[in-house]
């Protein structure tokens, strides 16, 4: 999970503007997801709630560098 989580972090840190699915096909090009997990609603609604913290922190990292 925690891989994840940073991936996540590092994606969304430098591309904040990703939504939810363009950031899932990016970790999938590169191999940190399996795309058949998707499907599954739990692994789907565990990895929204991995995004939304991280495009939080993506956000907040972008306002403090425009500041």
């Amino acid at each position: 999970m925690e891989d994840i989580q940073q991936a996540m972090d590092e994606l969304l840190a430098d591309n904040p503007e990703f939504t939810f699915f363009e950031t899932c096909a990016e970790m999938v090009k590169k191999g940190e997801l399996n795309y058949d997990a998707l499907e599954d609603p739990g692994v789907h609604t565990f990895l929204y709630q991995l995004f939304s913290r991280a495009k939080v922190r993506g956000q907040l990292g972008r306002l403090n560098q425009d500041i």
